[in-house]
C-alpha cells in the first residue's frame, strides 16, 4: 500500500473531511487532495505530523512508497549540498581575507597569487568532504 492510499484510509477511518485534515496539519485541502492523488508527496515534517495524529509509526507511513522514499531522500541531499556550500563558502572569504591582509602588511603579492588558489581550492572540497560529519555530530548533540 502507497502513501497516497494510506492517508486516504486513515482520514476515512477517522471520518474526516480533507479540509478537517488540512486544518489540523495547517496545510492547504489542495494538498491532501493531491497526496490522496499520488501527485504529490509531504515534506517531512508534515509526515510526522500526521503520523502523530493518527498514532502510526513513520515507518508504516513512509515503508512501500518508492516515491515519497525517493522525495525526502533528494531533499536531505539538498539541503546538505547546501550547507556544505556555505560552510566551503564561509572558509573560501575568509581565507581570502587573511591573504589580502599578509599581502598589504607584507607587499609580497606572489604570496597570494601561488598560494591561496589551491588553498582556496583545499580549504573549499575539504570542508565539504568534513561536511556529514559536522552534521551528524549536530544531530547527536541537539537530540540529547
Amino acid at each position: 500500500m502507497n502513501f497516497h492510499e494510506k492517508i486516504k484510509s486513515l482520514r476515512a477511518k477517522e471520518k474526516q473531511s480533507q479540509s478537517e485534515l488540512a486544518e489540523l496539519l495547517h496545510v492547504t485541502p489542495q494538498a491532501v487532495s493531491k497526496w490522496e492523488n499520488n501527485k504529490s508527496v509531504p515534506d517531512l515534517m508534515t509526515l510526522v505530523a500526521i503520523s502523530d495524529l493518527y498514532g502510526v509509526s513513520l515507518d508504516y507511513l513512509i515503508k512501500g512508497d518508492q516515491k515519497l522514499q525517493e522525495k525526502l531522500s533528494a531533499g536531505l541531499k539538498v539541503k546538505h549540498f547546501f550547507i556544505s556550500f556555505g560552510i566551503g563558502g564561509t572558509a573560501t572569504i575568509l581565507l581570502f581575507f587573511v591573504m589580502g591582509i599578509i599581502s598589504m602588511v607584507t607587499g609580497i603579492e606572489f604570496f597570494i597569487h601561488y598560494w591561496a588558489a589551491p588553498g582556496v581550492f583545499f580549504l573549499f572540497f575539504f570542508s565539504i568532504l568534513l561536511s556529514p560529519f559536522i552534521q551528524s555530530k549536530k544531530a547527536i548533540e541537539e537530540s540529547r
